[in-house]
């Protein structure tokens, strides 16, 4: 939202042009302080712990394509359960994670089998817990899911 301020107009100082007009320092500030309490409000309720995750290269390499079993296991280390997924077709593994900087996390990673490509993942549940919640059902990775 803009705000357009009457202005005397004279030789000096035109009326200045709608597409020059610049955002008022106030609403600079109240961006500011939304995008804050934004940020505030989501470290509250996920805990300080998820931080330390999300700047964890490991954790933030398990959100890129073409991530592989074998590899997510050289990352998080040897998984604490398996679960088989889909009629055979899929595997869920539960890791137990420490971060340099955090505390340790389960994570549960959902692969593929026929080319151990990561299907899914997340924090703070079991396989078990995201097959009942329905996270398991697909095979088909999540961000070609969503294009």
């Amino acid at each position: 939202m803009l705000f357009l301020l009457p202005v005397a107009e004279s030789p000096a100082f035109p009326t200045p042009s709608p597409l020059l007009t610049l955002p008022t320092p106030h609403m600079a500030k109240s961006n500011t302080i939304k995008k804050f309490a934004v940020v505030a409000t989501l470290l509250f309720m996920t805990g300080c712990g998820t931080v330390a995750l999300l700047q964890d290269r490991n954790i933030t390499r398990l959100s890129e394509p073409g991530v592989k079993q074998p590899e997510v296991t050289a990352m998080l280390g040897k998984p604490v359960a398996v679960l088989d997924t889909m009629n055979g077709q899929g595997v869920c593994n539960d890791y137990l994670y420490t971060p340099p900087k955090g505390s340790e996390t389960r994570i549960w990673v959902h692969f593929r089998k026929s080319d151990d490509m990561l299907v899914a993942f997340s924090m703070n549940i079991t396989c078990e817990q995201a097959g009942k919640a329905g996270h398991l059902n697909t095979l088909v990775p999540y961000r070609e899911r969503n294009k």
